[in-house]
């Protein structure tokens, strides 16, 4: 979620105001993020076995603005790189 929140942010489809609230509630029920010690390569590799992934894309839900999502399928190769950009 700390990713996608993250990326979502990045990328324009979330707003500053959005993006801290999603981090403060994350934050207010003891969320964590995952640690960047993992490579990316292996991050990916569980990613890919998500039920929404299909042979060549990983899919993900990604917040708009508040009770708005949009699904983004992202090649493997997007998601490393997104990853070391972290």
């Amino acid at each position: 979620m700390f990713f996608i929140i993250e990326w979502a942010y990045k990328k324009g489809y979330i707003n500053y105001s959005y993006y801290r609230l999603s981090l403060d509630l994350l934050e207010k029920y003891n969320f964590k993020p995952i640690s960047l010690l993992y490579p990316e390569n292996k991050l990916v590799e569980i990613m890919r076995k998500d039920k929404k992934a299909t042979s060549d894309k990983i899919t993900f839900i990604v917040p708009c603005d508040k009770k708005k999502v949009k699904e983004v399928k992202l090649t493997p190769f997007d998601v490393e790189f997104a990853l070391k950009d972290m």
